[in-house]
């Protein structure tokens, strides 16, 4: 015993009144046994949730993409299948004193289809063709000229209404005027370009055969001249005393 008791007193020396190991060997007994410190049970609760998130959370699973179903053979259309024929509308019709050098035009071979002793106004403004209601003739009559139209449609039918002035009231006419005439009359039985010729206008054939025009396909839902009439001066037709073009023609407006 009394050997023991001196083995043990040879591991410590009291300091201040705590054991301290005499050697360099490690951590204590003492040390080993302390409990931990409070930074240490901080650490020890910060990192058990996230392994215990970690472990908690399932692998993730790509769900696979549902098929349309589309094939080759689903998707081709076969051009010999009967549709429903879809019928263009004719809805604006324009006002023209001269068609454009670049197009192929007829003009309506029928009579019902043209007229004359149409009342127009070229109104330097807007550059507008305004047909003017008879009702006003005498009080324009400095100001509008009267004029043939025809029914045109171009070779890619675009209808067009085409006005030519007419012989003045002393039987004088315009070369201009004049050729324009001899032009539409040539148009109603082939296709054409009006292109000045130095001195008038002048008709040049197309050089090769197309078909005649489908004048019912290219006028519907219109089946006469009144409703062309209707769609082409719609905005432009003078029929009241307080009308724009009435207002700046005679009193400035």
């Amino acid at each position: 015993m009394a050997q023991s008791r001196k083995i043990e007193q040879a591991k410590f020396t009291v300091v201040e009144g705590e054991p301290t190991p005499l050697f360099d060997g490690g951590p204590s007994a003492v040390e080993a046994s302390a409990p931990a410190t409070a930074a240490q049970n901080n650490d020890a609760q910060q990192s058990a949730p996230v392994q215990a998130q970690g472990a908690q959370q399932p692998a993730e699973t790509t769900k696979p993409s549902v098929s349309a179903g589309l094939t080759a053979a689903k998707l081709r259309i076969d051009p010999n299948v009967e549709t429903t024929p879809v019928r263009r509308l004719l809805t604006r019709v324009p006002v023209i004193d001269r068609p454009d050098p670049q197009w192929y035009i007829r003009i309506h071979p029928k009579p019902e289809f043209r007229m004359e002793g149409l009342g127009v106004i070229n109104f330097s403004r807007d550059r507008r063709l305004y047909a003017i209601d008879p009702q006003f003739s005498e009080l324009l009559k400095a100001y509008y000229k009267r004029y043939y139209l025809f029914t045109g449609t171009t070779i890619t039918r675009a209808i067009f209404l085409w006005v030519i002035p007419m012989p003045g009231e002393d039987g004088s006419w315009n070369a201009w005027p004049q050729s324009k005439y001899d032009c539409a009359l040539v148009a109603m039985d082939r296709w054409i370009q009006v292109l000045n010729g130095g001195s008038c206008f002048e008709p040049h054939a197309l050089p090769e055969s197309k078909p005649d025009p489908m004048w019912d396909e290219c006028l519907h839902p219109c089946t006469s001249l009144d409703q062309l009439l209707d769609l082409g001066f719609k905005s432009t037709y003078v029929n009241k005393q307080d009308h724009p073009v009435i207002e700046a023609l005679l009193r400035g407006g």
